[in-house]
């Protein structure tokens, strides 16, 4: 929900891209979703075979409230440690996740 907080109107297909996931997995999660009143889908006027993806008033209130959690939970796992030393914690867990997203990459 947050990708698409971020880019409303992304296709199912951009955000499995987006995600690193396959397409058959974000469709079952957005029907889900959209089930749920969190996501509509909307066709595209020129293929209908794409749906371009839009948070309902519930999903952007949803993620207002993750937006915020996240928030608390950052600054309590920030606790203690020097700006330095959270840079040096963001680069290094930045280069786990290229290393995870590359080596996921290549075994396909």
């Amino acid at each position: 929900m947050m990708t698409i907080y971020l880019n409303e109107g992304l296709s199912q297909n951009q955000l499995a891209e987006a995600l690193h996931f396959n397409k058959g997995a974000v469709a079952k999660t957005v029907a889900q979703l959209e089930k749920d009143g969190y996501v509509q889908r909307v066709a595209d006027e020129q293929d209908r075979r794409i749906h371009h993806l839009y948070l309902t008033d519930r999903g952007k209130s949803a993620v207002k409230v993750l937006i915020d959690m996240e928030k608390e939970w950052s600054a309590q796992l920030a606790t203690g440690f020097s700006d330095e030393e959270m840079e040096n914690l963001i680069n290094s867990l930045n280069k786990i996740i290229s290393n995870v997203v590359i080596g996921k990459e290549n075994r396909i």
